[in-house]
């Protein structure tokens, strides 16, 4: 929900919480290394000070379909 998003953003980075700025061609890097840790949190749209840079969404979510492709077996993502 909204309310936990903005919580996590107020917090900032950690080991379970990564800013991406834009989607980028790196992003399965950063979806596999949660998948093998203990999950987290990809929050697009947020740069690393934690300040909204927003992001086309659409583009996005074409993003992150993409960066799971190549990942077997794919992990369980919420959106």
């Amino acid at each position: 929900d909204l309310d936990h998003l903005l919580a996590l953003i107020r917090d900032g980075e950690s080991e379970r919480v990564e800013f991406k700025k834009a989607p980028s061609k790196t992003l399965h890097r950063e979806i596999v290394a949660f998948a093998n840790s203990e999950g987290g949190h990809l929050i697009i749209g947020v740069d690393d000070g934690g300040n909204n840079a927003g992001t086309d969404v659409a583009a996005a979510l074409e993003m992150v379909t993409s960066a799971l492709q190549p990942i077997v077996p794919a992990p369980r993502i919420t959106t």
